[in-house]
């Protein structure tokens, strides 16, 4: 009797103890997952501890939660880009419209203003028109989720930096501007970096 009990005994010690080892991964994928979920933390991985069915589940598991962690990082990436855009173009917008209305104000108020003082705000609200345009053609590509075609060439920035101070001292003639060039070239795209330069002394001006 005494050895049948100890038997009997024995065997439930061994099977707890392998049962136990058996689900040790399932508890562990388990804790795992009600971790993800309790935290949103995707950077926890479940250490595979064999080839068999339990293995391949933590296998699969550890590929999801790669899977997820990209998408969400994307996901991150794409919220902070549109927020992005929607700064930059807010910025970049109020300038033109702002100068554009006023130039179109003025040429309606002084219908006797010279000829040539005409042309030169015409040219101005044509060159803004375009500025508009540019920026708006902008906006559609980032809005799609397009990459804005390269158009990369060898610029002057002296120049682009003189033409930019050229029309700023015609859009605040109040203001000094006190400029020192040297001929640079570098690579870009002419339009953009006129546009980040306009944006620039715009703000300084302002």
């Amino acid at each position: 009797v005494l050895l049948d009990i100890g038997g009997v005994a024995l065997a439930a010690l061994l099977g707890r103890l392998v049962a136990g080892a058996a689900v040790a991964p399932v508890k562990r994928l388990t804790q795992a997952t009600e971790h993800v979920t309790r935290t949103q933390d995707l950077s926890n991985r479940i250490q595979p501890a064999g080839v068999d069915e339990i293995g391949r589940l933590a296998e699969s598991f550890n590929a999801m939660l790669d899977a997820l962690e990209t998408s969400m990082s994307a996901l991150d990436a794409s919220v902070h880009a549109q927020r992005q855009l929607v700064a930059d173009a807010s910025h970049e917008l109020r300038t033109p419209v702002t100068s554009l209305r006023t130039n179109i104000e003025i040429l309606g108020q002084e219908p006797n203003m010279p000829v040539a003082e005409r042309q030169r705000m015409l040219d101005d609200v044509v060159e803004q028109i375009e500025e508009l345009t540019l920026l708006m053609n902008d906006l559609i590509e980032f809005g799609r989720g397009e990459q804005p075609r390269s158009g990369n060439e060898d610029v002057r920035l002296d120049l682009i930096v003189e033409e930019a101070v050229d029309r700023a001292r015609r859009h605040s003639p109040e203001t000094p501007f006190l400029v020192e060039l040297d001929p640079v070239v570098l690579t870009g795209q002419p339009v953009r970096l006129g546009r980040a330069i306009n944006n620039l002394i715009d703000n300084a001006v302002n």
